[in-house]
């Protein structure tokens, strides 16, 4: 049974996988627009919902490209043959704009060199505007850019974070992390089952006791211990993802070393699915939510082993028969 149910979790990783390669191809990110020292192509068809700005690099907006937002330019060179839906501005730099280039704002320049085809079509105004270069433009992109790194970083500090609780839990409650890993590894499927119909029915039941103001406080605490569930789960699944590390670099860990290891990939692994993975990256995680989930249930929060040792029967003493004691003969 055990074997059929390793085989189980195999074939869904294998379809997840396949999904996986089938949708990333289909995947492709716009940028943030903001191009430095580098090359830049929008080709023909293509359309960057965002301001471009190009600071010491080069551009090229090929016909029937669309950029929906302003251009911006400084130090470097940009040929428009496509249409922008805002303004140009260019500081220092060469502009170029062709024959089908369709820019629906102004062209502002300060000490740039601009070239201008007869047949393109400006909407806007032609000249020496006030600052050339759209610094709210520069702004924003500098923001985007920002908030792409934090993006990057921020699940690495939170996965450190949650592999340092592991570490500490693990000092504390070995011994129930250990029976959740164990239940997760025994029982996979009925730990999943479990944890599924858990996460699905314990939601809707905590939402309709906190309708009810007097057992609101219930609600909440019932909150914290799903959230304390959760959190104990996937702790535990670190552990035995630690274990497995340790026995294919064939080496030994302590159980802390262990947990906060194998909780540390495991967390960084769930991250990295759900980002290159944008359609089904979070499947595996949730698999492992719910496995561990139900491995809490059915260990009861790791206080008792699934299944629950036998208790060897013990056989009573038989009563003495009656006939076979005779009672004493009173003293003569």
């Amino acid at each position: 049974m055990k074997t059929r149910q390793w085989w189980f979790l195999l074939a869904i990783l294998i379809a997840t996988l396949a999904l996986a390669s089938a949708c990333a191809p289909t995947f492709r990110s716009e940028g943030d627009g903001l191009v430095v020292g580098q090359s830049y192509r929008l080709r023909s068809g293509e359309t960057l919902n965002n301001d471009l700005t190009v600071v010491g690099g080069s551009a090229v907006l090929e016909t029937g490209s669309t950029v929906n937002g302003n251009v911006a330019i400084l130090g470097g060179s940009l040929s428009i043959d496509g249409e922008i839906t805002g303004d140009v501005s260019a500081m220092g730099g060469v502009v170029s704009i062709g024959d089908t280039a369709i820019i629906n704002g102004d062209v502002l320049s300060l000490g740039a060199t601009i070239s201008k085809s007869e047949k393109a079509i400006i909407r806007g105004n032609i000249g020496a505007g006030r600052p050339g270069i759209n610094l709210p433009s520069v702004s924003s992109q500098v923001s985007n850019s920002v908030n792409f790194l934090w993006r990057l970083i921020a699940p690495i500090f939170q996965s450190m974070a949650i592999a340092t609780l592991a570490v500490l839990v693990s000092l504390f409650a070995l011994r129930p992390m250990e029976r959740i890993r164990t239940t997760m590894l025994t029982q996979p499927v009925l730990a999943g089952g479990l944890g599924l119909l858990s996460i699905v029915v314990l939601p809707i039941l905590l939402v309709l006791v906190a309708i009810t103001i007097i057992l609101l406080p219930v609600s909440l605490l019932g909150i914290l211990g799903l959230a304390i569930a959760l959190l104990l789960g996937w702790i535990s699944a670190g552990l035995l993802v630690g274990e497995r590390l340790a026995e294919a670099f064939k080496t030994s860990w302590s159980p802390p070393v262990s947990a906060g290891i194998g909780t540390l990939i495991l967390s960084l692994a769930a991250a990295l699915a759900n980002g290159i993975i944008p359609c089904i990256g979070w499947i595996v995680p949730f698999l492992v939510i719910i496995i561990s989930l139900g491995g809490i249930i059915l260990t009861r929060f790791g206080m008792t082993s699934y299944p629950p040792p036998s208790t060897s029967s013990i056989s009573p003493v038989p009563p003495p028969d009656a006939g076979s004691i005779t009672p004493e003969s009173p003293a003569s």
